[in-house]
């Protein structure tokens, strides 16, 4: 099975309620610093890469990973 890619509301409608706020504000921070940053959610991951492009490793600098715990 490969990487199950969404949006980042997807992200979040898989993540405790408590966390929501968090992650949806450090979203926002890095959006008002690049706009036009590239978004790769992974929900497999949990994780969502903002950065120059899709590739996280080569192109993103900046991750949001929502934990359980």
């Amino acid at each position: 099975m490969g990487t199950r890619f969404g949006t980042f509301e997807d992200l979040l409608n898989e993540t405790l309620d408590a966390r929501r706020p968090v992650a949806d504000r450090l979203r926002e921070v890095i959006l008002v610093l690049h706009p036009d940053a590239v978004a790769a959610v992974r929900l497999g991951d949990r994780a969502a890469t903002y950065g120059f492009g899709p590739r996280k490793m080569s192109e993103g600098y900046a991750y949001i990973m929502l934990q359980q715990n």
